[in-house]
């Protein structure tokens, strides 16, 4: 789902949905750690994007036309009731930097707002740090598995 804005709102207006859907679940919000912007646009972004989920039909039909039938299925996307009960919002950060995930200050309100609105519409709510090293350990696996044909 990462760079498939969906046009919404009118005008100009488009939203990111997510970067990741899992079939456990979860809408992963995924940004690089590089400053205050980036955490505060990571929250606002799932945020907006769990309420217009929740409350505009015409949203998650949108979102069901660029997922797959097992996503939508999972996802619920089709109807008029959409149950966030069953659903995680995970915001992913990918650092480069070890240790405790840190969040500047005023992004810490930031997702304290995005968590308490995320609980009021019944999501559960989760926030991961993928460290760069760790990640590039894990894509070096993979290239090592893969098969060339």
């Amino acid at each position: 789902m990462d760079q498939k804005d969906i046009r919404y709102g009118g005008g100009a207006s488009s939203v990111e949905a997510c970067d990741l859907l899992s079939l456990g679940r979860d809408i992963i919000h995924v940004k690089m750690r590089s400053g205050p912007r980036e955490f505060s646009h990571l929250f606002a972004q799932g945020l907006n994007s769990a309420e217009l989920l929740v409350m505009e039909p015409d949203f998650r039909a949108e979102v069901r036309k660029r997922v797959s039938e097992e996503h939508a299925k999972v996802f619920k996307l089709s109807g008029s009731v959409y149950d966030a009960s069953k659903i995680r919002v995970v915001y992913a950060v990918v650092t480069d930097r070890s240790g405790p995930l840190d969040i500047p200050f005023f992004s810490k309100l930031s997702l304290r707002h995005a968590v308490k609105r995320l609980r009021a519409l019944r999501y559960s709510v989760a926030i991961s740090k993928i460290e760069m090293d760790a990640l590039r350990a894990k894509l070096s696996r993979v290239k090592r598995k893969a098969k060339t044909f």
